[in-house]
């Protein structure tokens, strides 16, 4: 890992301005870890070594880490050893410093705290890092500047799902949101939880898509399950009111407005593009794009996206449209996955989940 200064220029008046660090804080948790090493578990949740702004920190919780899960006692003694065995005790500091941390721990039931300081200001200094990168960027102009803002916008989202997990929670407090999930669903009358497909056979079957679900839509070649997919789309924006995102990495953006438009006025698709409709099938055509433009469904047909992209944008969807119900990906295998999987079906497996 490159070295960070400890100082950057560039504020206002030509100051100089240090990088945000809590030293305190990071040698609470090496203490507290040391002093009391049942906390090693809930601190490793929060903070990895680089997370440490001082180098010897680093060195000192990677030993920490390792010791307890090798199932050895954690303690200034035998992190010494540890140290001294890799040669690294001396560049840490010495036996001395190792075991000044231990008496400079305020509390030690306060190690997850500590913790949290010791990440915020991680994430502080990767923004710094990032910006830093994104201007050299823009001023070596290298590439266009639609791709250089896509760039920088993976590069600061990267940071915020940096160790984004999922913590325990209560079963009285799912149950609680369970409870509130049916309720509203009785209060509106619906027979489903979550987005209804529209198609009530099926829903009664899978009970809807739930929230935070991937449902894959799988089926031989030409069987029609994109024109499935768009009605799908069109039953959740027209008659549920909620929005819905489409990323259409084969067909472009015209060409799925036209099958919406088609599938809803009921007309062939192949006789609007030969401009051979009759007059009763242009009337429907055009009563049938007054529920399509006001329905709330995004459409998107950039080519060849990653996950990472994909994400980027739904993210962003999903700020600008708090009411968004569903994502519609066509199709998964058209997307660019991880370089490095061995082969396709990997790179697939990857990007499920």
């Amino acid at each position: 890992m490159k070295a960070m200064p400890d100082s950057v220029a560039g504020g206002r008046g030509g100051e100089d301005y240090s990088l945000p660090q809590n030293l305190d804080a990071e040698i609470s948790v090496l203490g507290a870890s040391m002093l009391t090493p049942n906390v090693i578990p809930g601190v490793s949740e929060i903070v990895r070594p680089h997370h440490f702004f001082r180098q010897a920190h680093q060195r000192i919780f990677e030993v920490i880490e390792d010791l307890f899960s090798r199932g050895e006692p954690v303690d200034p003694i035998t992190v010494c050893e540890e140290l001294a065995n890799r040669a690294k005790l001396e560049e840490v500091g010495g036996r001395s410093y190792v075991h000044s941390l231990v008496a400079a721990v305020p509390a030690a039931t306060n190690a997850r705290h500590y913790a949290e300081i010791v990440r915020e200001n991680y994430l502080l200094r990767s923004l710094i890092r990032v910006g830093g990168q994104i201007t050299e960027m823009a001023y070596r102009r290298e590439h266009p500047p639609a791709e250089l803002i896509d760039k920088a916008e993976q590069m600061v989202f990267e940071i915020s799902q940096t160790r984004a997990t999922t913590e325990f929670e209560p079963l009285s407090e799912l149950i609680d949101a369970n409870f509130a999930e049916l309720e509203r669903t009785a209060a509106e009358g619906h027979h489903t939880v979550g987005c209804q497909t529209g198609f009530r056979d099926l829903d009664a079957i899978i009970n809807g898509f739930l929230p935070s679900n991937l449902i894959i839509l799988a089926a031989r070649p030409s069987m029609g399950k994109t024109a499935f997919a768009l009605n799908i789309a069109r039953n959740v924006a027209v008659d549920q009111h909620k929005a819905v995102g489409i990323f259409s990495l084969e067909m472009s953006k015209a060409e799925v407005a036209m099958r919406l438009m088609c599938a809803e006025a009921r007309v062939d698709s192949r006789r609007v593009k030969r401009g051979q409709l009759q007059p009763n099938e242009w009337s429907r055509l055009a009563a049938a794009c007054t529920p399509l433009h006001s329905a709330p469904i995004f459409i998107d047909d950039s080519a060849s996206l990653n996950l990472m992209e994909i994400r980027a944008k739904a993210r962003r969807l999903r700020a600008r449209e708090k009411n968004l119900g569903l994502i519609i990906l066509d199709y998964l295998q058209l997307m660019m996955g991880d370089v490095g999987a061995e082969n396709r079906q990997q790179e697939i497996a990857r990007i499920s989940r």
